[in-house]
């Protein structure tokens, strides 16, 4: 018996569901401050071209009336014809302390692997100034900026330099389970 459906038109299919039903999910404990999403995506193509595109994404994130805090691990990895074009994976941790109702202390870092670039990794560190334009329940709009410092080896070379950090986050909460991040 065949099926109707070729096993690359399943996968389009499949993939095509995945990518739009798997946005993200979050789930709030109220024993916890913390409240965590995780997020997944994949989309495959072809025809003119042949493209897949895999991530995987986790935040947890804490909030209060004095201090934010985000700890986030991120995998991409993209493949054209048949040749990896990125294969990334990325930690993140942030910790900012309100001085006022709308400025705010902090320090932001990263952590970034990139195998098909060859960088082996990259670490940066930044202190922050940062303000809030929005921060209530269901939306936080910020920017903050700070000098950094990053140490870095692609292709075995160790190097180190100096950075800034010019950075804005959008949340908003669309319900108790669904909410669009940007950064």
């Amino acid at each position: 018996m065949t099926h109707p459906l070729s096993l690359k038109q399943l996968l389009v299919l499949g993939t095509g569901w995945l990518t739009l039903t798997s946005c993200a999910y979050a789930e709030t404990t109220p024993e916890s401050p913390w409240e965590t999403t995780t997020a997944a995506g994949v989309s495959y193509s072809s025809g003119n071209n042949e493209n897949l595109v895999l991530n995987l994404g986790f935040l947890s994130t804490y909030r209060d009336d004095n201090e934010d805090a985000a700890i986030g691990l991120d995998y991409y990895f993209t493949q054209s014809y048949g040749q990896t074009t990125s294969h990334i994976l990325r930690a993140t941790g942030s910790y900012n302390h309100n001085i006022s109702e709308h400025f705010y202390l902090g320090l932001s870092g990263s952590l970034l692997t990139n195998e098909a670039s060859l960088l082996d990794y990259r670490v940066d560190v930044s202190p922050v100034l940062g303000y809030y334009f929005l921060r209530n329940e269901e939306h936080l709009l910020s920017v903050e900026v700070g000098p950094g410092y990053a140490f870095e080896s692609k292709d075995g070379v160790a190097d180190s330099f100096a950075t800034m950090r010019l950075a804005q986050h959008y949340d908003y909460r669309l319900t108790d389970i669904a909410r669009i991040r940007q950064s």
